[in-house]
């Protein structure tokens, strides 16, 4: 099959169920020493830094992504806005004690051929893998 990086797409689509998982159960208290996939880290802390600007229990509006990737200067791909959409709609459900809505977009993989979704997840997976080894560094 096709590979990103060494790995095929549909390691990717498992490390977003796995993001998913980890908001949900971080959601609920029942997280622990769990934590998100480091490959899509960054989409977390996306997630955190937009959320804190919610307003009430409603889903992140696009215009608050489109806000927030413009002043950052990220160029966030419909894969990654679909992912934060994921999370949002997961997250939302476990505070409500519901289920996500079946309306949500289902765990899809990034085509080979969209190089721009391509080149941000694995521009993602650099900066985590930067971000975990700066953490393991010693420090002075």
């Amino acid at each position: 099959g096709r590979q990103v990086h060494g790995r095929p797409l549909p390691f990717f689509a498992r490390r977003r169920r796995e993001l998913i998982a980890y908001a949900v159960s971080t959601i609920k208290g029942e997280g622990g020493d769990q934590k998100p996939p480091p490959e899509l880290y960054y989409i977390w802390a996306w997630f955190r830094r937009l959320s804190r600007r919610r307003q009430a229990a409603n889903p992140l509006p696009f215009e608050a992504i489109e806000a927030f990737s413009r002043l950052q200067g990220i160029r966030m791909t419909p894969w990654e806005v679909e992912t934060l959409e994921l999370v949002d709609d997961a997250v939302l459900a476990a505070q409500a004690g519901t289920a996500p809505p079946d309306n949500a977009p289902q765990a899809a993989h990034v085509p080979i051929s969209d190089t721009k979704a391509v080149v941000s997840m694995l521009s993602g997976i650099a900066a985590s893998r930067r971000a975990a080894k700066a953490a393991r560094a010693p420090k002075p």
